[in-house]
């Protein structure tokens, strides 16, 4: 028989042995997840690269048309000049699908960007458009870097295509780090149109980062997405004139 002892000794064995299985189990489920995460950035990279490739050679007036061919909830595109922001907008009746959606309406972790589903990018004066923080600068991860004063300096101008065929030179106002539940930045039914001269003020009170123009223009677009994993968000508002 054994001893007492000799059992105890058994017993903690067997605990040390489950214990070392389970970390092991852990490092392999970890290790799992971070090629799953890599792929899947890859894959997005891949898919935002095939909408680019459906309108390398359509005039810029009728690229968005060309894409709705794709999915008729691609409103827009938009494009950041050298900040890896270049990626179609899409918007639908509500802010939960495009969480996890890509252009084509397939599942994505890293969703697509899209516009507030209360917005009207051909009408309002105020949109907000929304994008994931993703890890190698995916959707908008890369707003966060305007963070840096002299990043914001460097990149003060983009694009935006619009479904009517239009296209607006974008110039990049403030970037300012806002709660993500702050009633006035994503109030979009109050907002909407003559606030520009809060918005602006509100955002203003709050930058990190600013360019002051002589006249700001007459059309805004906040963009926004998470900041550092925190309760706040990292937001963009540029303008154009229409």
């Amino acid at each position: 028989m054994q001893s007492r002892a000799t059992k105890v000794v058994n017993i903690i064995d067997r605990i040390i042995s489950r214990i070392i299985i389970i970390f092991f189990a852990a490092i392999l489920c970890i290790c799992l997840y971070a090629v799953y995460d890599v792929v899947s950035l890859r894959n997005e990279t891949n898919v935002i690269a095939g909408a680019s490739k459906i309108i390398e050679n359509t005039p810029d007036d009728e690229r968005i048309a060309e894409l709705r061919k794709v999915n008729s909830d691609i409103i827009a595109w938009i494009t950041i000049d050298n900040a890896d922001i270049d990626f179609p907008i899409t918007q639908t009746t509500n802010n939960n699908f495009y969480l996890n959606h890509d252009y084509k309406k397939e599942y994505s972790i890293a969703g697509n960007i899209f516009a507030d589903y209360r917005s009207d990018l051909l009408a309002d004066d105020y949109a907000v458009i929304y994008g994931h923080n993703m890890n190698g600068d995916q959707m908008f991860g890369a707003l966060n870097k305007f963070e840096d004063a002299g990043y914001f300096s460097g990149h003060s101008t983009g694009r935006i295509y619009l479904s009517d065929g239009s296209q607006h030179e974008l110039s990049i106002l403030n970037f300012a780090i806002i709660m993500n539940d702050s009633e006035y930045a994503y109030n979009i039914d109050t907002n909407a149109n003559n606030t520009n001269a809060e918005i602006i003020s509100y955002i203003g009170s709050l930058s990190i980062n600013k360019n002051v123009p002589d006249k700001y223009p007459n059309t805004l677009l906040l963009l926004s997405t998470c900041y550092k994993h925190s309760r706040q968000r990292a937001v963009l508002l540029v303008g154009y004139n229409r």
